[in-house]
């Protein structure tokens, strides 16, 4: 699963990853005009060839009055979901819309309100949503809900984050850059497994300005998880609960591997003097629920200039299904399945060892990595290995790079045209890499949501100036 909402690039961007055996090769055959290819007219094209066993489908709409954030999930069986944000009056609504294996996409479903829709999909096509709300007088807070394969329907929004009073304030409701000023849980992320195991992850603030909260309440990273078959768990404080004055800790990834262990990678700042000194840090439930200690991968990874600038998301975490995990905050660490992280080093290309710049990650189930580069495009290597990371160029002058891949080692890179097209290229897990293509001419933002089949093909969602959300997808040539 690829996660995006309508966000401002330059704040942060962040990748959430495919839950392990959560997708499938069937698509919607009431379809229109067909997806454009990216000739050197039109931009940057990879110079490798094409794939003869995959093409992207013709575009559909699946709603028409719509262009907010958006989300897609889809399973080895190829039960697919698409959630997205619908602004009007001055509110906006969640909607979903749930596709069975082989079949058309169904009737919207309005499941909420809210922004920021984020989606999970397990084997057996049970759908989990959640988002952000901004009710009047109060912080930000996180809901989710859960769609029952066997029923069709959804469950009732439940409120996960603790509740805290904001009366006769405004803050801003985009909650994706973590040094904003709003109260309640910011940013939540969400990763789900093909079993089932569900966790969200915010970083949570009270009301900063009122004395009768005390020391300690700004920017503390916290947790919920669902075990298979089980409820949302109790919030817990995977960050430290009661911070140094000054301290502030802002969540960045998360991940989950095949049994349900989590990952979560933040950025804790101390505040001196103007400048923030981010330490790059992780923490790993197991199972049963149980969190470790703390392990801080980078003191002093950031300074003010870095983080106000451009740095700021180039910060991303990969777990695999067996529980390998590689994170990268300009430069990189690794920690084997069952293992501790390395010391961390520099992201370097080739023979020449030269130092890349990696923002998103994806790494399948035997440990490779695959890294969304500037400016060499997709990057591989297999981690424990003595050998340096392979990039393949392909769309090297796209901007806003971002990357989506499964457990197999199939691996979709995409970004945005010029123009605010949205472009993809696919390398299949064989080394087989598809030609670049636009998928749409216009987006807004610019930003696709993705998601990428186990089996192999992708699915792709996107919001058009004009309110339409639409979905393509990577299919096997017959």
């Amino acid at each position: 699963m690829r996660l995006w909402s309508a966000l401002n690039i330059l704040a942060v961007s962040i990748t959430a990853f495919a839950a392990p055996g959560s997708a499938s090769t069937s698509h919607n055959t009431n379809l229109g005009p067909s997806a454009p290819s990216l000739s050197a007219a039109d931009g940057p094209a990879s110079n490798v060839g094409t794939s003869p066993s995959f093409e992207w489908t013709a575009v559909a709409t699946i709603d028409d009055t719509s262009r907010g954030a958006r989300d897609v999930a889809i399973n080895t069986d190829g039960d697919a979901v698409g959630v997205w944000a619908r602004q009007a009056r001055g509110s906006s609504s969640i909607y979903a819309a749930y596709r069975r294996a082989g079949g058309d996409w169904g009737e919207t479903d309005r499941i909420g309100y809210g922004t920021d829709p984020q989606v999970g999909l397990d084997a057996r096509g049970n759908a989990t949503v959640v988002w952000s709300t901004h009710p009047k007088d109060w912080g930000d807070a996180v809901h989710a809900t859960r769609r029952l394969h066997r029923s069709g329907a959804w469950t009732d929004a439940a409120v996960l984050s603790t509740p805290v009073k904001e009366p006769g304030r405004s803050h801003a409701h985009d909650s994706t850059f973590p040094l904003y000023d709003q109260v309640g849980a910011g940013r939540p992320m969400l990763a789900v497994n093909a079993r089932g195991d569900a966790v969200v992850v915010w970083h949570w603030r009270a009301d900063g300005d009122d004395p009768r909260d005390g020391p300690g309440t700004d920017f503390v990273v916290q947790a919920v998880h669902r075990p298979l078959g089980g409820r949302w768990s109790d919030v817990t404080a995977v960050s430290d609960p009661r911070p140094a004055p000054g301290v502030k800790s802002a969540l960045h990834a998360v991940g989950m591997d095949a049994r349900g262990a989590v990952t979560a990678m933040w950025v804790r700042y101390a505040i001196r003097e103007g400048t923030a000194d981010g330490w790059i840090q992780v923490r790993r439930m197991k199972p049963q629920g149980q969190w470790t200690p703390t392990a801080t991968l980078s003191r002093r990874a950031y300074d003010g200039a870095d983080w106000y600038e451009d740095r700021d998301w180039y910060i991303d975490l990969a777990v695999s299904e067996r529980g390998h995990a590689i994170a990268v905050f300009g430069r990189l660490a690794v920690r084997p399945a069952g293992g501790t992280w390395t010391r961390n080093r520099p992201l370097r290309l080739g023979a020449r060892r030269e130092t890349a710049d990696a923002p998103f990650l994806v790494m399948d189930r035997a440990g490779t990595a695959y890294a969304a580069t500037y400016p060499a495009g997709i990057a591989r290597k297999p981690l424990g290995r003595r050998v340096r990371w392979q990039a393949t160029p392909d769309m090297a002058d796209v901007s806003s790079l971002s990357l989506d891949g499964n457990d197999a080692g199939d691996v979709l890179l995409y970004g945005q045209g010029d123009n605010d097209e949205g472009v993809a290229s696919y390398r299949s897990r064989d080394g087989v890499l598809l030609e670049a293509v636009v998928l749409t001419e216009e987006t807004y933002w610019g930003l696709l949501a993705t998601a990428v089949h186990p089996r192999g093909g992708a699915i792709a969602v996107w919001a058009t100036q004009d309110r339409q959300i639409q979905i393509s997808e990577l299919v096997p040539v017959d």
